[in-house]
C-alpha cells in the first residue's frame, strides 16, 4: 500500500479556502495522483484542504471521506513560555528545539516540557497519531507495541489524504518513531506538496543467529515493516502545466 499525504494549495487563511493560484495547483496534482492511481480519497476536515481534493475526485468519480482527527496541529499548540503573546509552538525557531538540551530529548521527555504540556500540543498531537493510527488499520497495517506495523491485510492500494504541513510533521514522527523535535522545523512542504509512504510487505526476510532479522530468506509469515518515505513536498506535478506558470517557494521565494 501507498499512502499520499497531500498539502492544501495556497489558501486565503481568513476564508480557509483556495486562492485562484491554489486552485491551479489543486488542478496539476490531481492530475498526478490520476496517473499513480488512486483507490481512496481522504481529506482534513478544513476548508482549504476540502477544495484542494475536488479536481481528484472529479476526475476519479471517487467519494472524499472526512477524517475528523486530520486537523492542522497548530490550532490549538499556543504557549506564552517563548512570548507575552501566544505562540503556536510549531512555529517556534528551529534554533530553539535545536540546541543540546533539546535535540537529545527522548520523545517521552519532550512531551515533558511546560511548554508541551500547557499549549495544548500534547493533545493534538495525540488525537494526530491515534487517528492516523485506527485509519491506518482500517487499511490494512495495525501498529504494534514496538511502533511498527504488521499487515493484517496487505494491499496494493493507493490512497491519498489532503491535510497540512504541521500535521504532516507528526506523521513523519509517528511513522519513524522520532522525536518530533527533530522534525518540527526542518522539514517544511510547498502546497500541493506530495508526501509519499509506501508499507512495502517483505517476503524476503530471515533471522541471524543473534535474532536480527535480515532479507535473503522466503517465508510465508508476514513481519512487521516499518513505512518507507518515498517523497516528501515533491512539486515535481507543477511541470505538468503547459502554459509554463512557475510556481514559487512560499517561504524562500526561488522559482521552480
Amino acid at each position: 500500500m501507498i499512502v499520499y499525504f497531500v498539502r492544501h494549495g495556497e489558501p486565503d487563511y481568513e476564508t480557509d479556502s483556495l486562492t485562484e493560484e491554489g486552485k491551479r495547483q489543486a488542478e496539476l496534482v490531481s492530475r498526478r495522483l490520476v496517473m499513480s492511481g488512486v483507490d481512496g480519497i481522504y481529506s482534513s476536515p478544513l476548508g482549504r484542504a476540502r477544495e484542494t481534493a475536488i479536481p481528484t475526485a472529479e476526475k476519479t468519480g471517487l467519494p472524499v471521506e472526512i477524517l475528523p482527527w486530520a486537523y492542522e496541529l497548530s490550532k490549538e499548540s499556543k504557549t506564552t513560555m517563548f512570548s507575552e503573546k501566544p505562540t503556536h509552538l510549531s512555529w517556534i525557531n528551529g534554533t530553539y528545539w535545536m540546541q543540546p538540551k533539546f535535540r537529545n530529548l527522548t520523545g517521552k521527555e519532550f512531551f515533558e516540557l511546560e511548554a508541551v504540556q500547557k499549549s495544548g500540543f500534547k493533545e493534538r498531537y495525540r488525537m494526530i497519531t491515534e487517528g492516523l493510527d485506527a485509519w491506518i488499520k482500517e487499511l490494512g497495517y495495525e501498529r504494534t507495541e514496538d511502533g511498527f506495523y504488521m499487515p493484517v491485510r496487505p494491499n496494493d492500494k493507493h490512497v491519498v489524504l489532503f491535510c497540512h504541513a504541521a500535521m504532516m510533521r507528526v506523521l513523519l514522527a509517528h511513522f519513524m518513531n522520532m522525536p518530533y523535535q527533530y522534525v518540527n522545523f526542518p522539514f517544511i512542504g510547498n502546497f500541493t506538496g506530495v508526501t509519499a509512504f509506501s508499507f512495502h510487505e517483505f517476503k524476503r526476510v530471515g533471522t541471524d543467529e543473534e535474532g536480527n532479522l535480515f532479507s535473503g530468506v522466503e517465508t510465508e509469515t508476514a513481519q512487521p515493516l516499518v513505512p518507507r518515505m518515498i517523497s516528501y513536498g515533491d512539486v515535481g506535478h507543477m511541470y505538468l502545466d503547459k502554459e509554463g506558470v512557475p510556481m514559487r517557494n512560499y517561504s524562500t521565494g526561488e522559482v521552480f
